[in-house]
């Protein structure tokens, strides 16, 4: 399975409709991960992280510059959160769609 980068945002509520382009499948660069969440990053602990996430990145003082609640990237969570401001996160590509979202384990 291969993997792929994804913005998820404040504004985004579906995970196969996020409003950024995906990344692709290399990884960004730490000038761009800063970029993308606008500071300095944090990974996020790998045993939060739902089944089919590898890594997720998100501004490491978020909380403390008031960026907004990311509701869709907190739901992607098994324990944590609340999440705020932009994620970048690496994810199995079959993610990239509803099919992926709604396929049973066994499919």
């Amino acid at each position: 399975m291969s993997k792929s980068w994804v913005l998820i945002t404040p504004e985004d509520t579906c995970a196969w409709k996020l409003k950024e382009a995906h990344l692709g499948e290399e990884e960004p660069t730490t000038e761009q991960l800063q970029m993308y969440v606008g500071g300095m990053i944090e990974a996020v602990p790998r045993s939060w992280l739902m089944d089919g996430l590898h890594i997720m990145y998100v501004n490491e003082e978020g909380v403390w510059d008031k960026l907004p609640h990311n509701q869709l990237a907190t739901q992607l969570l098994d324990m944590g959160g609340p999440l705020v401001g932009t994620a970048v996160v690496q994810w199995d590509s079959k993610y990239n769609t509803i099919k992926g979202w709604t396929m049973s384990e066994e499919e």
